[in-house]
């Protein structure tokens, strides 16, 4: 039977996924009870300090379950800030004395499979299309920190968003893109069927 491997490279259009657009849907907001995952706590909802540790801490960072806090290297996840302390700190961008990292995950996603991104907005501009507003500061650096859209929230949004790539896909930073790569396939000329399995290759 002859045998014909095929070369198929295509490439999709990466899906958006919103960070409050998830099935289903995620929100992460600042709660007194979370109902799924704390991503950090909080002593007030206004002009306040961070703990990752102090469960006692009223106040919470609440997204569902798609999102966590993992800083895991191998898990899709970008730093939403540092800690001077772990227990009770302002926060920092910048400091690269601040040792504690709080990170903002998607879960069951590995790396590569996806791109999570935070940026800063500075004097009350809205998120970029896609992001959300997770916390905000009242500066770059050693910081207290508010919910928002509350009074009393600082005019320094923190705004993340995530794209996940569909299962097969991988992300590209460089074209900002979920491309799949490159398959080889075993085809039956004859049946004009393949076998989609890349290390199946057969010559004859």
């Amino acid at each position: 039977m002859r045998k014909l491997i095929l070369f198929i490279f295509i490439i999709f259009l990466f899906q958006v996924i919103e960070i409050n657009s998830f099935e289903p849907p995620i929100s992460c907001s600042i709660q007194t009870n979370c109902n799924e995952n704390t991503i950090f706590y909080m002593y007030n909802n206004v002009d306040t300090h961070v703990s990752k540790t102090n469960t006692n801490w009223p106040q919470k960072l609440c997204c569902s379950s798609d999102m966590g806090n993992s800083c895991n290297p191998d898990i899709l996840n970008t730093p939403l800030f540092k800690l001077y302390l772990s227990s009770d700190g302002h926060v920092s961008l910048t400091n690269s004395n601040y040792p504690e990292k709080v990170c903002l995950s998607v879960n069951n996603v590995k790396t590569g499979q996806g791109n999570i991104a935070c940026t800063l907005k500075y004097n009350n501009q809205a998120c970029d299309q896609g992001q959300k507003c997770i916390i905000t500061l009242s500066s770059s650096d050693d910081a207290h920190v508010s919910a928002c859209d509350v009074a009393g929230s600082y005019p320094n949004k923190l705004c993340c968003g995530a794209t996940v790539c569909p299962p097969g896909f991988t992300y590209d930073p460089l074209q900002k893109t979920c491309i799949v790569p490159a398959a080889c396939y075993v085809g039956d000329v004859e049946s004009l069927t393949s076998d989609p399995n890349p290390t199946s290759l057969v010559f004859s």
